[in-house]
């Protein structure tokens, strides 16, 4: 196994080099100027979408009735224009035409649109990770219910979602996102709602571990509501302030569990959040990216409504991706998060191991600090290029054809939290954690990705792992 110190020096080398090829890559689009000779927009024609209104797709594209254009950036600002439309996901495809007229250019648009509504039935496991869940194989740890989602309501790009659980854990949760409420499309709000009620709570962690309890008696009981404003001058930067608040009622059986699960003197501990996050995204695509770049910072303040208890944390993530060849890509990720003050209570401690925060060959632990750091980096060779699939007895264009590409590459992660807590009932806190191995991704329906991973840990310990989301 390569030492250490050898593999943190690939570690750098390979983020700065990454990173810099990126930046080198993105397209230089060209400055708009009506001043300059060249060609005008005279038209642009919109065609494909039935329900989706024009000035959403629109307000994607780099150009404008009226601009004046040098030819040599046309090409530039068709691909980013288009790249611009699908990221929405409210298409299958999008294409941009031209139809050139002496010194004039007209544009058409044409898009397929995709099935904006869904009612799901779920099962949903209430485990950090599916392959943390698929250890034991619980199925009373399950719970069933259905997911109504909306993603483009009366065709302005507006999202609502209802999900409606019961089971291991029973709750509900609404949101709705109006993506713009002025006319020049820049400034939407979001609300988000829900309550949940569960038997069995994680009271502890032993060895990197989760511990839990389960009683006949409701364990926990937590209520959220969180508004959102976001801004979004541009198509590549939003601004968001979120305000949230949330509550929690929990058993008093807790305290005699793990007596630091609360603070001293909580028992219904509340909470009040505002957050300022920036998301700078100039990937090529949302769900599984192979070129671009992707920002994304967090600025948060949390405070305790029932004692003097608050946080402040900052969050960031860098993400980068780069095409080698024609079929070879390559990505990489580094995320960071800083909090003050570093003790705190521990149903509020939560690092490494928890959403996409995970070293990959340690999806079945916690690592938990009050800071973290994580590197991610992987090839990818695209084994089979995007295939469509065409199933002749559906009609509906929304249905009948299934895209299919496969990548296949090897990956290697590190990262650490710090400063330990308590290392010796967790003896993973403040080290360095390293995880490599070979991983398959299958990109298909709906921005859906399946991405199955052989990991080994640096101490010899390896597993397969599945993932239903593109991992960088």
């Amino acid at each position: 196994m390569p030492s250490i110190v050898s593999i943190r020096l690939f570690l750098l080398y390979t983020v700065i080099l990454l990173f810099i090829n990126v930046h080198a890559q993105l397209p230089l689009l060209p400055a708009i100027d009506s001043t300059s000779d060249g060609l005008i927009v005279q038209d642009i024609v919109v065609t494909g979408n039935r329900l989706t209104k024009e000035s959403v797709i629109l307000r994607e594209v780099l150009f404008s009735i009226g601009d004046t254009i040098q030819p040599t950036g046309i090409i530039a600002l068709m691909e980013t224009s288009t790249e611009n439309i699908l990221k929405t996901s409210l298409f299958h495809r999008a294409t941009i035409d031209l139809v050139f007229k002496g010194d004039s250019v007209s544009f058409i648009i044409t898009v397929t649109e995709r099935w904006y509504w869904w009612i799901w039935p779920m099962l949903e496991y209430p485990d950090r990770n599916f392959n943390d869940w698929w250890q034991h194989r619980d199925l009373t740890r399950l719970s069933a219910g259905l997911f109504f989602q909306h993603e483009n309501a009366g065709g302005r790009m507006e999202k609502l979602n209802i999900k409606a659980m019961a089971g291991y854990r029973t709750y509900l949760e609404a949101s709705y996102v109006w993506p713009y409420i002025n006319r020049s499309k820049s400034v939407g709000i979001g609300l988000f709602t829900s309550y949940s009620t569960q038997h069995e709570i994680n009271y502890a962690t032993e060895n990197n571990k989760q511990l839990f309890y389960q009683a006949e008696q409701i364990m926990l009981n937590t209520k959220s509501i969180s508004a959102n404003l976001h801004f979004r001058p541009g198509t590549n930067i939003t601004h968001y302030l979120n305000l949230q608040y949330f509550s929690f009622q929990l058993n008093d059986s807790i305290r005699h569990l793990n007596p630091e699960y609360l603070s001293s003197s909580e028992t219904e501990p509340q909470f009040f959040k505002i957050s300022y996050l920036l998301k700078a995204d100039y990937r090529d695509n949302r769900a599984y990216p192979l070129k671009g770049l992707y920002l994304e910072t967090e600025l948060a303040h949390l405070s305790s409504l029932v004692e003097y208890n608050n946080q402040q944390s900052l969050r960031s993530s860098l993400r980068g991706y780069l095409p080698l060849t024609r079929k070879l890509y390559a990505a990489s990720e580094f995320t960071f998060r800083l909090t003050n003050p570093e003790i705190k209570p521990y149903y509020l401690q939560n690092a490494l191991g928890f959403d996409r925060n995970y070293v990959r060959g340690y999806e079945y632990m916690v690592i938990e600090g009050p800071h973290y750091w994580i590197f991610k980096t992987h090839a990818k060779l695209n084994i089979l290029p995007l295939k469509t699939i065409l199933i002749p007895f559906i009609k509906s264009e929304k249905f009948n054809t299934i895209p299919l590409s496969i990548y296949a590459g090897p990956h290697l992660d590190a990262g650490q939290t710090f400063p330990a807590i308590n290392p010796i009932i967790n003896p993973l806190q403040k080290k360095l954690l390293i995880g490599y191995g070979f991983g398959i991704d299958f990109v298909t329906y709906y921005d859906k990705v399946v991405r199955c991973e052989y990991t080994f840990r640096h101490k010899g310990a390896s597993g397969l792992f599945i993932h239903f989301m593109a991992t960088i």
